[in-house]
């Protein structure tokens, strides 16, 4: 009798613990999660306050509404809007990001989808230094089918700040960010940022619009730079040009690509109004079945592609309206231009790279 009461006790224990043990484990599961403005129907009320209760790998849906907040995320989750979501900037936001940034939607060192929203900065770069719209630090995931808009000053400004989208990864493992179908339009500097080693970018099918001739400062459209890899591709990107007391020296570009990684494709893009289309610094880039456009107004000088680095080809693209169509570095080297089209273009390249070959280029009368 006493046998078997030992063994009833030590089973009732063992029980006990293995049930600790399930409870006690300190993970949360994933979950999902509303946001609705005014916190009704179970929801949250604010898009910060669902991601602190998130655990990793939840899902937060968020209903119609403008949500003026500051949202900050570090771990791992997927955040939809229903397109008529808005996260609009406060007057006065706190740094969430290096070197003293501001970011509505800031993404630190975490994987995280961002889909059908509006992200307004309000125009609040006087108050708000380093003004961001989405930002993603040493972090991986989407950004997707959304609005993002006003990263500045209300006026353009001679301060090199105001991004709309923002992304940087300089060491560590390589992260890949999806960057598509956005449209982003209103910012101060650039349009979308992709920067450092560390990272690697799909930037596609968006829609990109500046602010058009300026003498105020040299916007960009999309910048890929500092060892960034990545594709470039199917993008609409216009209004980037710089008429402005140094303009010989400096100029906008509807892309940019300087000092990239290896291997990056720009395709399939087009340029208009921007007073250089396509800049591929770098090695082994590929320039490919772009249509690009000149400017509409006078500027320093008006390129179309713009090629430095080993290796690079530049094939099958129209260039129209222009004073040159390719400009190849002094610096470059065995770069290949193929099956290229000239339209109304006064100088169809200017050549002063070494081991430049030159195949069937197709060239119309400037009218």
């Amino acid at each position: 009798m006493k046998l078997v009461f030992k063994k009833l006790t030590l089973l009732a224990l063992v029980a006990t613990i293995a049930a600790l043990v399930m409870f006690d484990t300190g993970i949360a599961e994933a979950a999902t999660i509303c946001v609705k403005p005014g916190g009704t129907s179970g929801c949250y009320a604010t898009i910060q306050a669902a991601v602190n209760a998130a655990p990793s790998g939840s899902t937060i849906n968020v209903n119609d509404g403008v949500y003026v907040e500051q949202v900050t995320i570090t771990r791992n989750l997927t955040l939809n809007g229903s397109y008529l979501s808005t996260i609009k900037a406060p007057a006065a936001m706190t740094s969430n990001m290096p070197n003293n940034r501001r970011a509505v939607v800031a993404v630190n060192n975490a994987t995280v989808s961002l889909t059908k929203f509006v992200v307004d900065g309000n125009n609040s770069g006087n108050n708000n230094a380093g003004l961001v719209g989405i930002a993603f630090i040493n972090a991986a995931g989407k950004i997707t089918n959304s609005t993002v808009k006003n990263a500045g000053y209300g006026t353009l400004s001679g301060i090199q700040e105001g991004l709309a989208i923002y992304a940087r990864s300089d060491s560590g493992p390589v992260r890949s960010i999806l960057i598509e179908n956005n449209d982003v339009f209103g910012y101060n500097k650039n349009g979308i940022t992709v920067v450092g080693a560390g990272i690697s970018a799909q930037i596609l099918n968006n829609r990109v619009t500046g602010a058009g001739p300026t003498p105020v400062l040299a916007q960009n459209g999309i910048q890929l730079s500092s060892g960034a890899t990545g594709i470039i591709k199917t993008n609409t990107v216009k209004n980037h040009v710089y008429n402005g007391p140094y303009a010989a020296s400096y100029s906008s570009s509807g892309i940019l690509g300087y000092d990239t990684g290896a291997g990056v494709i720009y395709g399939s893009n087009g340029v208009s109004n921007s007073q250089l289309g396509v800049v591929a610094y770098g090695d082994s880039s590929k320039v490919e079945h772009n249509d690009i456009v000149g400017p509409t107004t006078n500027a320093a000088a008006f390129y179309g592609a713009d090629i430095s680095g080993k290796n690079n080809l530049v094939s099958e693209n129209i260039f129209s309206k222009m004073e040159f169509g390719i400009y190849v570095e002094g610096d470059a080297l065995n770069t290949k231009l193929v099956a290229n089209e000239f339209h109304s273009v006064k100088t169809w390249a200017a050549d002063f790279g070494v081991g430049t070959k030159i195949i069937r280029q197709t060239l119309q009368p400037v009218v």
